[in-house]
């Protein structure tokens, strides 16, 4: 609904259409698509802002009894993404797609998810997640296993236990790694 001009029509068009072809919604709420009702009541995109946001989005399909839906409240700063997700949890049984907009470079965007998602996986929180980078989607795709197994929500691969610079490394760890 965020981005369906005339929405009134459309969501009852698309809650239809889903619901017809059992194809799931994704909510999607991000700092950059808040209402600008909510910007106003709220002074930015808080937590709160994205709840409401999202929890209002969802009620549009649920009044054309559609409920296959799924939400993300994402936001560039991984303590105010936190929050939210935790609010929604809170007020929604929703499935939840957790995600850190804009989170930047491979370097600084892979600290942002990681500390984001591994907060709320830990809590619990979350069904399926999204590493936005700015960087191949390849790269996307690993720094996101490799979070989930680091929280041994996936199986791990190989790992390799290493101190590089210790002496007692009989092999160049830096290369092997």
């Amino acid at each position: 609904p965020g981005n369906i001009k005339q929405f009134d029509d459309k969501v009852k068009e698309i809650a239809k259409a889903a619901s017809e072809t059992r194809t799931p919604i994704r909510i999607g709420v991000n700092a950059g698509s808040l209402d600008a009702r909510l910007l106003k009541k709220y002074g930015k995109a808080t937590p709160e802002a994205l709840v409401e946001s999202a929890l209002w989005e969802a009620s549009l399909f649920e009044e054309h009894g559609f409920g296959d839906i799924k939400i993300s409240v994402k936001h560039n700063d991984p303590v105010v993404m936190v929050n939210a997700y935790r609010q929604l949890a809170a007020q929604s049984d929703y499935p939840l797609h957790l995600g850190v907009t804009e989170a930047g470079p491979a370097f600084q965007g892979t600290i942002k998810s990681a500390v984001a998602f591994g907060a709320l996986l830990s809590e619990g929180i979350g069904d399926t997640i999204r590493v936005s980078l700015s960087a191949p989607p390849a790269e996307e795709v690993k720094v996101g296993l490799q979070i989930l197994e680091a929280l041994n929500l996936k199986q791990r691969r190989l790992e390799i236990v290493s101190c590089p610079s210790c002496g007692r490394a009989q092999v160049d760890v830096y290369k092997l790694a």
